[in-house]
């Protein structure tokens, strides 16, 4: 691994951090961890000695961003991103900053950097470990403090593209069981922090390796060895893990090289209006939760229900009745359990609900109808493009290494020409020419049905064709009274 002799933060920024907060702050966390992988920064985590919050309002003023409290201390969102930063929080320290950092969960984000004399603070090893690419505690204990700080490293790890330590690691298994203990909504972002990764599917492997997959998401410990028909390559436990996988894949970056380059290449290339896709996963459904990480979690919950579902037909076939919709029971106690507000979770049941069918449109080689089109978009709306590419990674996980070029091609075409023919909104109804308000404004007539019946008959005239403007029909309404000819109510006796 590749990394600057020293952090690389641009001097007027730096400059405005020390006028701002003082000679003694200090870059320090995630921040620091990306400046010295020399990888660009957008949010800045800021160690301050004295008063944070001061701190914030002259940086505010220097930087003309927006000032609001954090859990930790104090955050600066600015309007525009000044050299790619968009937010710096700012953290009160008690001195000597190296006892503070040893409070820090891991050796690699036990690290600081200061701008005023260039001194980096490293009492735990940390920048040993992160050239080494190694994952360890700052103390053994943390794991019995922290109990989530497995699905924290198991992050870190694939960030790294490296390892968590030995001792670090039977740390984390002999406390992960109180999992439980920990608060819904803490369990809730650990989770999401590792499904927003590109390599999510990698990290939940470590997760589940690290004894900690079980009691975060105790519905998914079934699945481990519940077998599938041999259409599946994989059992649900693995199935699950690996449709995160093919959404880490069509959700991130292209891939540099193997099959999944081109797969990936012809996905993007027919979708229609690919880019506002794309755009679309990057977007927040929640503070901090993005349509990708709820992607992947309706990937992860999709077959949840399959184990209880399971039952083998006298001719052998195994079977999975209605595990779609005790599975959408299922997700909605999970994330009910774990905090989600209620559109996430609206969202997810309803994949999860329907995940089967894109493939249920039309028969085997046969086209989908323009009413079963209809009512596949009525029902999904706006997730109809989320189930489409979960039916592709829920396809290619099943066939798993087995997976051919021309049936992925297949797929794809399949999904492509199903957003293309989603059928257009119906148009708005035709504005009125005339309003009842306006015949009693215009006309200085009270409320009652002969307002009605004017209406009607304003409404039959344009229908054919004898008025077409506003002037019109007010002309129309206005030859009515003036001759004191008889307004027909409708037929119906209403309006």
């Amino acid at each position: 691994m590749t990394m600057p002799l020293e952090p690389r933060l641009p001097p007027s920024l730096a400059q405005a951090l020390v006028r701002a907060a003082g000679p003694g702050c200090a870059v320090i966390g995630p921040s620091l961890r990306h400046l010295l992988l020399g990888r660009p920064v957008s949010a800045l985590q800021v160690a301050v000695v004295d008063d944070p919050e001061r701190a914030a309002r002259l940086l505010a003023v220097e930087l003309a961003g927006a000032v609001t409290g954090t859990d930790e201390g104090t955050r600066l969102t600015l309007p525009t991103a000044v050299h790619g930063v968009r937010t710096v929080d700012l953290i009160p320290v008690q001195e000597p900053l190296a006892d503070w950092l040893l409070t820090r969960e891991f050796t690699v984000d036990a690290i600081a950097w200061r701008p005023a004399d260039g001194a980096l603070v490293d009492p735990a090893g940390g920048l040993a470990d992160l050239t080494a690419r190694l994952v360890r505690l700052t103390r053994p204990e943390r794991a019995e403090q922290q109990p989530l700080c497995a699905l924290r490293a198991a992050a870190l790890a694939v960030e790294l593209d490296g390892r968590i330590v030995d001792e670090s690691a039977a740390a984390m298994r002999q406390h992960a069981a109180r999992i439980g203990t920990v608060p819904g909504a803490a369990q809730r972002d650990a989770l999401i922090a590792v499904l927003d990764l590109h390599a999510a599917a990698r990290a939940l492997r470590l997760v589940d390796d690290l004894g900690a997959l079980d009691p975060l998401l105790p519905e998914l410990v079934p699945g481990k060895g519940c077998t599938q028909p041999r259409e599946h390559y994989y059992d649900v436990f693995d199935h699950l893990i690996e449709t995160v996988a093919v959404l880490d894949v069509l959700l991130g970056p292209e891939p540099a090289d193997g099959p999944w380059r081109g797969r990936f290449r012809l996905l993007w290339r027919v979708l229609p209006d690919a880019a506002a896709l794309r755009a679309r996963y990057e977007r927040e459904i929640a503070p901090g939760r993005t349509h990708r990480a709820l992607l992947k979690l309706a990937g992860l919950l999709h077959d949840v229900s399959k184990p209880e579902t399971r039952t083998v037909q006298p001719n052998g076939r195994v079977r999975f009745f209605g595990h779609e919709d005790l599975g959408a029971q299922r997700a909605a106690a999970i994330m009910t359990r774990l905090a989600f507000t209620e559109n996430e979770i609206e969202l997810v049941t309803r994949l999860v609900k329907n995940h089967l069918r894109p493939g249920q449109l039309a028969g085997p080689g046969a086209t989908p109808t323009s009413r079963a089109l209809a009512r596949f978009f009525r029902d999904l709306g706006e997730a109809a493009p989320d189930l489409l590419l979960l039916n592709l990674a829920d396809h290619a996980a099943a066939r798993g290494p087995e997976l051919t070029e021309r049936g992925w091609a297949e797929h794809v075409a399949y999904v492509a020409w199903v957003l293309a023919n989603r059928p257009a909104p119906p148009a708005p109804p035709p504005r009125p020419l005339v309003t009842g308000h306006d015949l009693m404004a215009a006309l200085n007539l009270p409320p009652g049905p002969l307002i009605g019946r004017l209406l009607h008959a304003i409404r039959e005239a344009e229908r054919h064709g004898l008025v077409r403007t506003r002037e019109e029909a007010l002309a129309l309404a206005r030859e009515r009274m003036t001759a004191g000819s008889e307004v027909p109510a409708p037929a119906s006796g209403r309006v």
